[in-house]
């Protein structure tokens, strides 16, 4: 990993690739940040309104996603290929670890975002699967190719993502079951409290979806 990651470095930095090519990498990087959460939630809420209860969800992911991103920055706090390993000095205090954007490469977050936000998705429209993920791959790509990024960070922020959205989804499955089972003071539940939506377990065993979503 160490050899690729050193390979991948000087191939960002010597490339010369055509204009275009780059353009279309850059603008690929949307859907690692938050223009990418924003176009995705408002599309669903325009015209999806059976999912836009899983909004929550998708919100839920990619912020998990970001804060473990951020948290594990700063506890390696380590350069970003662009920057001259020679330069940085052997001890880091926690000012700059918390505030130095070049030694904040490991994990990317762009690429945590990115197969977060695919992830979250994937599960509300599974034939959209192949395209969010090869969205995610290209941000992470992205990130490689404009020298911000080791192979390895994306690989590790991919991982991130994942199983952010795995997490949270297992969360929101837990307490969707946990609802039903709490008792009302009352002999009957407030008229305006909706009763949670879960699908009745079938006699296949299959487990009971949340706003749509079901668990691979």
């Amino acid at each position: 990993m160490v050899t690729l990651d050193r390979c991948s470095s000087t191939f960002a930095i010597e490339a010369q690739m055509p204009g275009d090519i780059r353009a279309f990498f850059q603008c690929m990087s949307f859907f690692g940040h938050g223009t990418g959460f924003l176009i995705a939630v408002s599309l669903i809420w325009a015209l999806d309104r059976k999912n836009k209860s899983a909004i929550p969800f998708i919100f839920g992911a990619v912020f998990l996603s970001g804060a473990i991103s951020a948290a594990i920055k700063v506890i390696i706090h380590r350069p970003r290929p662009f920057v001259d390993q020679t330069t940085v000095a052997d001890s880091i205090t926690l000012n700059e670890a918390l505030f130095h954007n070049f030694l904040q490469s490991f994990p990317s977050g762009h690429t945590a975002t990115a197969f977060a936000l695919a992830m979250a998705l994937s599960l509300l429209y599974r034939q959209g699967k192949p395209l969010f993920l090869s969205f995610a791959v290209l941000v992470g790509l992205q990130r490689i190719l404009s020298q911000n990024h080791f192979p390895s960070d994306v690989i590790a922020g991919a991982v991130v993502g994942i199983v952010s959205a795995q997490a949270v989804l297992s969360i929101m499955l837990r307490r969707s079951l946990a609802t039903p089972t709490t008792a009302h003071t009352s002999a009957e539940a407030p008229e305006n409290i909706a009763a949670p939506q879960i699908a009745a377990p079938s006699n296949s065993g299959r487990q009971p979806s949340v706003s749509g979503i079901t668990p691979a």
